[in-house]
């Protein structure tokens, strides 16, 4: 079975209606995995799944306008995904992030205290562990082999 690559599908046909399974690229789910699709949109009969969708689409909705004739988004996703939340009566949210990201990830959080959540936040060097404890040789420490490195 070939791979799902939908990120190098220029076509994009799951966004219409009709389409020839044929025209799909070889790597598209909806040409490989159709019964599986089938599965999944079966459970959207559950009343949480059905909750969540309908948030999700109606946020979708309302982060779309036309502007001089052309649909585009006119909202930022952090904040679609803060709308999303209220949408669920979620309060808290989870940041998992790189410690590279820590500039960008503290800016998240405060963006969606900002809307009223409580973000529990965790970076990857959260329990300090060194890599060679897991498995990873010295020589793949980005700083000094011989000392620590989480």
């Amino acid at each position: 079975m070939a791979q799902a690559q939908c990120a190098k599908c220029e076509a994009k046909l799951c966004r219409t209606e009709k389409f020839e399974k044929s025209t799909l690229p070889a790597f598209c789910p909806m040409r490989n995995l159709g019964d599986l699709i089938q599965q999944a949109v079966a459970k959207y009969d559950r009343s949480d799944l059905k909750e969540l969708y309908l948030a999700s689409t109606i946020g979708e909705k309302e982060a779309y306008e036309r502007v001089r004739g052309v649909r585009m988004a006119v909202r930022p996703r952090i904040r679609e995904m803060a709308e999303f939340a209220r949408r669920m009566n979620v309060k808290n949210v989870g940041v998992a992030f790189c410690t590279g990201l820590s500039d960008e990830a503290k800016r998240v959080v405060g963006i969606l205290e900002g809307h009223g959540l409580t973000v529990h936040s965790v970076c990857c060097k959260c329990g300090a562990v060194d890599k060679t404890k897991l498995g990873v040789s010295k020589e793949y420490k980005i700083a000094d082999p011989v000392k620590f490195e989480a």
